[in-house]
């Protein structure tokens, strides 16, 4: 190619890409659309992307394409480089592959430093492009995205970018900050309004940045791949393909996560709708306390009705509540008859519910995935998976495991993931403690026993319930369980009460709110206990110590 105009590059470069199915889509458009040429020389091409979260997504779904279709326009091999820059907004390339040559001005000086300073941590890997660019058919899938989607509204608006001189090399230009879009004439329809994040609707304080619940720390297996890419497809395009989704499955197994992963990733990338995820509980407690304070439930329907994408976990709680039952029932026909996405999730198939016949058969008319208990192998990677996640919550080096130790806490764990996890943050505890001055060894099979034993996983004939937890912490702490249940907060309270809240959910298979309502607290409340208590094992020697002492009265 004579040309040194990395525009040009990029523009026919989209115009292959628009030929293959994993890159044709409406959706993979917008995604593509986040990328901003900026330079490119002999070995790497420099694109500027205004999210990390989008640098991530295309690198993980598009990166081989992109390297195989700008290696095809060059006529050799190009490194691929993004490079974050958060004053840009989407490139404005349009997505008509025929007018791409020319329709950008030129990228900001910032990119043009970070440019410069990018070295290998900005460089990624060009992994081998499955099937060809110039040819029809199709090629392996990237993990959780559909082949294709369909033509579904308009093309997303192109905000502009600030001006400034480029990197050394070739360089693109487009307008400065105000420049009008030249592609869409409406930005504030069609996928520009869905998954634009410039668009900042949505509060900030409404994204969890460091929640763990999100769709990349969740282990996709045999067991749970058709609920995974289903919640993975809502939340990409809600409302449009799985309407209603219905999750069920046993206590444990993930379904809170993926409801959790969706509210996360619309709060993320899709800022312009609004997302509200309800345990039943809340869902329950809200209506009533409506119902008592307001007979039109005004605040009641602002909070449900409005809301773009409703989430709503437990649903089999709604047994013997006719009122809720019928508000759920109302909101759940205006969402379906808006196209506004709703999930639900339950421990069981909407048939085997005990509700009105009307309410199981809407359930079922949407699409219906289960979870099952996972296998060893995908024991194991959730195992390594929480690991990782648990010591940096901790805020200390992660901690190894032994092959033997990995395959014993596998052995002696049942299906509930929860207390799977819950092993984990035992034994990363128990190491953690030991003498300041010890370095954090490894955890060995010896390790397993010790900490575990026999006692841990519920195999035992002697099932723990949350009035045995009671009883153990109240005889420990000489404590009521008046005070316990009651709204002091003071120290001497207040402590004993988080201790309980923590082993009742690491020794039961109680929800978050299944054991707030047990306390009259929010579920947030009861996560809340769970953190500092476990954060005051690592921390406080004495703190871990009333913890065993009062396991083992539970254990005894």
């Amino acid at each position: 190619m004579n040309t040194t105009d990395v525009t040009e590059v990029w523009g026919q470069a989209l115009a292959l890409l628009s030929n293959i199915n994993e890159t044709k889509s409406d959706l993979a458009k917008v995604w593509l659309g986040y990328l901003v040429p900026v330079s490119y020389d002999s070995h790497q091409i420099v694109f500027a992307v205004k999210l990390l979260q989008a640098k991530n997504w295309i690198e993980e779904r598009y990166l081989p394409y992109i390297i195989e279709a700008v290696a095809s326009v060059l006529g050799s091999h190009r490194e691929v480089v993004l490079v974050i820059d958060e004053t840009l907004g989407q490139s404005v390339l349009p997505l008509n592959p025929a007018s791409h040559v020319g329709a950008v001005g030129a990228v900001g000086s910032a990119v043009g430093s970070a440019v410069g300073a990018a070295g290998a941590a900005n460089t990624v890997s060009s992994p081998a492009m499955p099937g060809s660019l110039g040819m029809a058919g199709s090629s392996p899938m990237p993990a959780g995205v559909a082949s294709s989607a369909p033509p579904i509204l308009s093309a997303p608006a192109a905000p502009a970018a600030p001006a400034g001189a480029g990197a050394s090399g070739s360089t693109s230009s487009f307008p400065a900050v105000g420049a009008v879009a030249m592609d869409n004439p409406n930005p504030g329809s069609g996928l520009s309004s869905m998954f634009a994040p410039d668009a900042q609707i949505q509060s900030a304080s409404s994204v969890e940045p460091h929640s763990r619940f999100n769709f990349s720390n969740y282990v996709m297996g045999e067991s749970n791949v058709f609920a995974y890419r289903a919640s993975l497809r809502v939340a990409e395009a809600p409302g449009l393909y799985y309407n209603p989704l219905f999750i069920f499955g046993k206590s444990g197994l993930g379904k809170t996560h993926l409801l959790l992963s969706i509210k996360n990733y619309i709060n993320t990338y899709l800022l312009d709708r609004r997302v509200v995820y309800a345990p039943i509980t809340e869902f329950i407690n809200d209506f009533t306390n409506a119902l008592a304070e307001d007979r039109s439930l005004t605040g009641f329907k602002r909070k449900y009705h409005t809301c773009d994408v409703l989430l709503i976990d437990d649903v089999q709680n709604l047994e013997g509540k006719e009122g809720t039952t019928n508000a759920l029932f109302e909101i759940f026909n205006i969402f379906i008859e808006n196209k506004k996405q709703i999930v639900l999730s339950a421990d069981r198939s909407p048939v085997e519910i005990n509700i009105d016949e009307r309410f199981a058969s809407r359930f079922a008319q949407g699409i219906t995935a289960d979870i099952q208990p996972p296998n060893y192998e995908m024991k194991t990677a959730i195992l390594k998976n929480y690991k990782r996640y648990y010591c940096n919550f901790l805020s200390i080096p992660e901690v190894s495991f032994s092959d033997e130790a990995i395959q014993r806490i596998v052995e002696l764990s049942g299906s509930n993931i929860r207390e799977l996890e819950g092993a984990v943050s035992n034994l990363i505890v128990y190491v953690s403690c030991r003498p300041s001055d010890s370095p954090i060894a490894s955890i060995t099979y010896n390790d397993v026993e010790n900490v575990l034993g026999s006692s841990f996983f519920h195999k035992s004939s002697r099932r723990i319930d949350f009035n045995m937890v009671f009883r153990a912490v109240e005889s420990y702490f000489q404590i009521s369980r008046a005070e316990l249940l009651s709204e002091k907060r003071s120290k001497n309270i207040s402590h004993p009460r988080h201790i309980a809240m923590y082993l009742i959910r690491h020794h039961t298979e109680m929800s978050y709110p299944e054991i707030g309502d047990i306390f009259n607290k929010d579920h947030t409340s009861v996560i809340y206990a769970d953190r500092i208590t476990q954060k005051k094992m690592v921390e406080e020697a004495s703190v871990k110590v009333e913890v065993e002492k009062i396991n083992e009265i539970l254990t005894s």
